[in-house]
């Protein structure tokens, strides 16, 4: 209830604006995402900064100083950074949760399926965006890698399967615990269909993330971010948009996983900055993915 309160004030405080909707959409649909009143609370809260720092407008109007405009348009920038990956949630999930729904949460025909449906919406954000803001279709970085990018590629998957033991090591180390990725708890009942999200990692799950997150987040924030800043802060959307996949009541296992991703998704992030190229990252990313489940299956089969 006081997520749809919060919601509320976002729509009231955006005068149009079309990203206090979209948070407030996130808002009143995260209550029935499992995830309870306290994300919702956040995300509607957000909302309401969405709405005050989305006005752009207001800006070549205001007497405050440099520093001061600065802060305000990062604000804005980072505002609708996280708006549109919520909206690709929001997305994303409705389409997933269709599909358990009709099959059952513990087939393995949904476990595919809803994968696929929800990097679809991901996809649906990302092309929404650049349409209804008069980008274009060119605004995508997709071309075929050249020597040097290949090289990035390559490096990208040593660098991020080299971080994940460094990371593992540390965790293990110091005793923390860390949670699992929800499909990990589907799989554990009928492995099977990891082997069909091997492939998949590379044709729908790399290019879902790394468009949405990469192409279209990160290279939104140059406008508002140095690269560096930009990277940083598409790394933070990607990570809390993976708190419901990622989601336990352990909340010390939850942020020790959601950190072990932040760090790991900087490698994405510096390997589309340098490349201005998303095929780059979606090897990457793919390659990751697909070498996880092919673990993951080899580790739960009978």
């Amino acid at each position: 209830m006081l997520g749809v309160v919060f919601a509320a004030a976002s729509i009231v405080g955006s005068t149009g604006d079309v990203w206090g909707f979209l948070f407030s959409l996130a808002a009143i649909t995260s209550t029935n995402l499992g995830l309870g009143v306290p994300l919702g609370v956040s995300l509607g809260l957000v909302g309401a900064a969405a709405a005050v720092f989305g006005d752009s407008d207001s800006d070549s109007d205001s007497d405050a100083d440099t520093d001061g405009r600065e802060l305000r348009t990062m604000l804005r920038y980072a505002s609708m950074a996280l708006a549109l990956g919520l909206f690709g949630l929001v997305i994303g999930a409705i389409f997933a949760t269709a599909v358990l729904l009709l099959l059952g949460s513990q087939s393995v025909v949904s476990l595919v399926a809803a994968t696929v449906l929800n990097e679809f919406g991901l996809a649906i954000a990302a092309l929404w965006f650049v349409t209804s803001t008069d980008r274009g279709l060119s605004y995508f970085d997709v071309r075929v890698p050249d020597p040097r990018e290949l090289k990035y590629a390559v490096g990208g998957v040593v660098a991020i399967f080299g971080l994940l033991v460094v990371l593992s090591t540390v965790s293990n180390a110091l005793g923390l615990p860390s949670s699992q990725n929800s499909i990990v708890q589907v799989a554990s009942g009928n492995p099977y269909g990891l082997l069909v999200l091997v492939p998949l990692s590379w044709l729908v799950i790399g290019p879902g993330e790394e468009l949405l997150y990469r192409n279209v987040v990160q290279k939104y924030l140059y406008g508002g971010f140095s690269r560096t800043g930009a990277v940083l802060v598409a790394c933070v959307v990607f990570t809390l948009m993976h708190v419901p996949a990622y989601y336990t009541p352990n909340s010390l296992a939850m942020l020790n996983t959601l950190l072990s991703l932040f760090f790991l998704s900087l490698i994405l992030g510096v390997a589309y900055e340098r490349t201005n190229n998303v095929v780059v990252t979606i090897l990457i990313h793919g390659t990751f993915d697909a070498v996880q489940f092919a673990a993951l299956f080899l580790t739960l089969k009978p």
